[in-house]
């Protein structure tokens, strides 16, 4: 029982510097290219958002009133 656990514990050992490395380069490779998929994704909402606007009638934004609002004044200390 002992020298299996050994034997995985030391496997671990050897295996772990490389899992490290790998998961390093990864990580580095999505920073990098995380300019171009942001800029990639802007584009293509801007596409998605050019066709909705061009299928939705040009209707003006109307906010409603704000009902039952009252303000103070702010008293200077």
């Amino acid at each position: 029982m002992g020298i299996i656990l050994f034997a995985i514990l030391k496997m671990l050992f050897w295996i772990a510097p490389f899992v490290i490395i790998i998961a390093l380069l990864g990580w580095l490779y999505f920073y990098l290219a995380k300019k171009k998929l942001n800029k990639f994704i802007n584009i293509q909402f801007d596409n998605f958002k050019n066709e909705f606007d061009d299928e939705q009638p040009n209707k003006e934004k109307h906010r409603k009133q704000a009902r039952n609002v009252h303000t103070h004044d702010v008293d200077d200390k």
